[in-house]
């Protein structure tokens, strides 16, 4: 399935950048000539050119960030500000095309639109990593969040995926020039095996989850609506006595991270906590869902040292 993606403007919400990224056939990404997707063609091996509940535990994929330290020209040159325009990700898989339960090296190569590697230097560190990594099945029941290793190469990222199961999956890049607005790039890939048969996307009648040993709650503002800024929050209390959890741990710099993907995984927001200090029991989120519909929301967590996920599934006015 080939879609052309853009980019709304980002949301400055109380100091938290929100990022929007719309499905529209004729339009392009902000800072891409070229706005369109293409699937990867399983069958010919090859990974093209694009714009831009399993889970990785992302605490096992390490992330190095060198410091070269010493101040001269070549440093001055590469702090400067990017140029985001047409600036693209090219996808490979350096130990074969994936395939469902099996480990596949992922390598992922940042460019400008003259197909020049990006040096990392050049990337901001967004949250205690350069690059992080969404991949989503095409139903969603299926969700990874992962960041890319720097290899040394100019550019080059590389990290081992292993898909749960066969089937239709988007991965989306999401990074930050220097100098530059937080941007994106995805691309869909088919994994081959054993067909997956994923539920239909049903909306959560209550927004309340088990999980970690503690009960979770999600609650709005206001009925979500497409448009208009909205805060969500998320409640923790023991399971065991109801009392409220005060303990939560930094994950990635904050008190937890949000990701939201519509149902026609057209729509991307990435977003951060309105106070990134908290430890619980509540933790607030702000953001604007672009497009009515339904959209699935990905709550990540820290707590003895042990990454939770809390999915929901909420429908927009």
């Amino acid at each position: 399935m080939n879609r052309g993606m853009k980019v709304l403007k980002p949301f400055l919400l109380a100091g938290t950048i929100i990022l929007l990224i719309m499905g529209n056939s004729n339009c392009s990404l902000v800072g891409a000539k070229d706005g369109s997707e293409k699937k990867t063609d399983i069958a010919m091996g090859h990974m093209s050119l694009n714009e831009d509940e399993s889970v990785v535990n992302p605490d096992t994929q390490h992330n190095a960030h060198p410091n070269h330290g010493h101040m001269d020209m070549d440093m001055e040159m590469e702090l400067a500000p990017v140029q985001s325009e047409g600036i693209q990700v090219k996808w490979s898989w350096a130990s074969g095309m994936p395939k469902a339960g099996e480990t596949a090296k992922l390598r992922m190569t940042i460019m400008d639109a003259e197909g020049m590697p990006i040096p990392v230097k050049q990337l901001e560190i967004s949250h205690e990593k350069k690059l992080h990594l969404i991949l989503v099945s095409r139903g969603l029941s299926q969700f990874m969040h992962v960041h890319p290793v720097e290899t040394g190469e100019p550019g080059v990222f590389e990290v081992p995926v292993t898909f749960p199961a066969a089937g239709d999956y988007k991965l989306i890049a999401d990074f930050r020039p220097v100098g530059g607005n937080p941007l994106w790039r995805s691309e869909w890939v088919e994994v081959q095996g054993e067909a997956m048969h994923e539920p239909v996307l049903l909306t959560d009648k209550q927004l309340e989850r088990s999980t970690g040993g503690m009960n979770v709650s999600l609650t709005f503002a206001h009925p979500p609506q497409a448009g208009q800024e909205d805060e969500m929050t998320f409640t923790f209390e023991e399971k065991a006595s109801g009392a409220a959890v005060t303990d939560l741990e930094p994950y990635l710099g904050a008190v937890g991270h949000v990701v939201i993907v519509d149902s026609e995984v057209e729509n991307y927001l990435h977003v951060h906590p309105l106070d990134e200090h908290a430890a619980g029991p509540k933790a607030t989120f702000a953001t604007v869902f672009p497009t009515s519909g339904q959209y699935k929301i990905w709550g990540q967590f820290q707590r003895d040292g042990h990454v939770i996920v809390v999915p929901f599934v909420v429908n927009v006015k």
